[in-house]
């Protein structure tokens, strides 16, 4: 049998937001990280095809880029963390003024 049980959130751990807001920052990181790599080597290719000379053109574009997909999940991942934690402790704060929100939670 199925019912409805209510519950309140009171209040939210802020390093528990933080490796979650840092884990989705990696993620997203990891897809801006894959596509500054594309544009890297697209722009590479355009350069090689017209200025032979160029040091970014070709081989260079992949030198260029590979550490843009090392950075960018890093940089996501602190900035997702940093960003989880001071929302939660915000919200915290939120939450002790107006009170927590209803949540209607299923059980089996």
């Amino acid at each position: 049998m199925m019912g409805l049980r209510r519950t309140w959130v009171w209040r939210i751990d802020p390093w528990s937001a933080g490796r979650v807001g840092g884990a989705f920052g990696a993620l997203l990181g990891l897809l801006g990280g894959l596509v500054l790599l594309g544009a890297a080597l697209l722009w590479g290719a355009v350069f090689a095809a017209t200025l032979p000379l160029v040091v970014f053109g070709g081989p260079g574009a992949l030198v260029a880029g590979l550490p843009l997909l090392i950075a960018a999940p890093l940089v996501g991942a602190i900035g997702g963390d940093v960003t989880g934690m001071v929302v939660a402790f915000l919200l915290n704060l939120a939450l002790g003024f107006a009170g927590g929100p209803e949540v209607e939670l299923e059980t089996e």
